[in-house]
């Protein structure tokens, strides 16, 4: 009876530790991938007069320990597909310079050379090229090869709409640089500003992520303190109650329990014999509420993390087994002459 109780009770702490806590921590995880994205880690600055972010300046904030990657573009140019003449539909082309490959994901072709460019989906629809083949062509005429095609990755999707040039420019007008996380973003943007310096008379725009950094993990936080408590209250209830169960159960065992001291078990044996016994019929409670839990859960599309799950079945094992040393304890101290005499 007692096996079924405990059975019963850590499916119980299991079920609610998943639906409560683990309902959070679902949250959290998908609060987390959206606050932590490399947009939400991007610092912008923009140099209207193209002056200031040269190449050895890209170069520089590159090298910073704090900078996961960086990208630097000039002021973007309209060309058109040369086949199709200046009357056809428009689209960006700009240098960059950088972390070009942790910008753009090749799809077909090969990044290109002098006089050379890759165009994104966008621009690869509204220049109607076939199989990304072709040249496009500025209004003052100046040809580029197209010799491949690209998907822009995050933060730098916009680009998914140019043309891309690697054809090293004087300076540049746009400078993003992406921090390695959030609790480096401040430090970093500082540092980079220092790379930069300042020019009197030249204005150089920023669009810093910093405070909105810091709001992020200060929610996170709090997300992360609510999953704790509700844990902590559930398993801290199971386990009294397991305790009592089990504490019960050796007190209308005794009788049993001191024959077998009196064969010969050691007391810390009979302790361990406790607790094993607990232990089965935790697991297999546990795994009966987290698995349910987790599954209905599902159901009602509350991703909650595998990590998660593993961790509260763990948890409930611990807790109930934990419950029964004292209970395991007080049998294995009492006298068991006085024990088979008193039938208690």
């Amino acid at each position: 009876m007692a096996a079924l109780l405990i059975a019963l009770l850590t499916a119980g702490m299991g079920a609610i530790t998943m639906a409560s806590a683990g309902s959070s921590a679902a949250t959290y995880d998908s609060i987390s991938n959206s606050l932590t994205a490399p947009e939400a880690r991007t610092f912008k600055l923009t140099d209207g007069e193209q002056q200031v972010l040269g190449t050895t300046v890209v170069e520089t904030v590159r090298s910073l320990s704090s900078v996961e990657r960086a990208l630097a573009m000039t002021t973007p140019q309209d060309v058109v597909a040369g086949n199709l003449g200046q009357d056809s539909t428009p689209v960006p082309l700009t240098h960059i310079s950088g972390d070009i490959e942790g910008a753009l994901a090749l799809t077909a072709g090969r990044m290109p050379g002098p006089n050379e460019v890759i165009i994104g989906p966008g621009a690869l629809e509204a220049l109607r090229l076939v199989d990304g083949v072709g040249y496009v062509e500025s209004p003052a005429g100046q040809q580029w090869a197209v010799v491949g095609t690209f998907t822009a990755r995050p933060p730098f999707t916009d680009l998914n709409s140019y043309a891309i040039s690697t054809d090293r420019a004087d300076a540049y007008a746009r400078l993003h640089v992406v921090a390695r996380n959030l609790e480096t973003l401040a430090g970093m943007e500082r540092n980079v500003s220092d790379v930069v310096g300042d020019y009197p008379g030249i204005e150089i725009a920023k669009v810093s992520a910093a405070a909105s950094a810091a709001e992020s993990l200060k929610l996170m936080g709090i997300l992360r303190s609510s999953g704790a408590a509700n844990v902590a209250r559930t398993m801290g209830a199971g386990l009294l109650i397991v305790f009592g169960v089990v504490f019960a159960d050796v007190l209308l065992h005794a009788r049993d329990l001191g024959r077998r001291r009196t064969l010969g078990i050691t007391r810390s044996q009979l302790v361990a014999f406790i607790q094993l016994r607990v232990a089965y019929s935790a697991l297999l409670g546990a795994a009966v509420g987290v698995l349910g839990a987790h599954i209905v859960l599902a159901t009602r599309d509350v991703a909650v993390p595998w990590t998660f799950a593993l961790a509260t079945f763990i948890l409930t094992v611990a807790a109930a087994v934990l419950a029964a040393f004292t209970p395991g304890v007080v049998a294995a101290y009492r006298d068991p002459v006085t024990v088979m005499r008193t039938h208690i």
